[in-house]
């Protein structure tokens, strides 16, 4: 265990089973993949709605635009 045992690299984004037959990644590479996409997903989702963050601009917006009547 410890920084000996990890190690990284650089792996395509959104592979395809057809990199996988042209030897361009690994069956290893493209299931692992895969996996981080899913992740990623997961880890958006819950900022996905825009709605609060839509109101809080509009309420700047209109404090700006008020601020800048006087």
């Amino acid at each position: 265990m410890g920084e000996a045992a990890v190690s990284f690299s650089w792996v395509k984004g959104h592979t395809s089973a057809r990199l996988v037959a042209t030897g361009l990644v690994t069956q290893l590479q493209h299931t692992a993949n895969a996996a981080a996409d899913g992740q990623a997903k997961l880890g958006a989702k819950p900022h996905t709605d825009v709605s609060d963050f839509a109101a809080t601009l509009t309420a700047r917006s209109k404090a700006l635009e008020w601020a800048a009547s006087y």
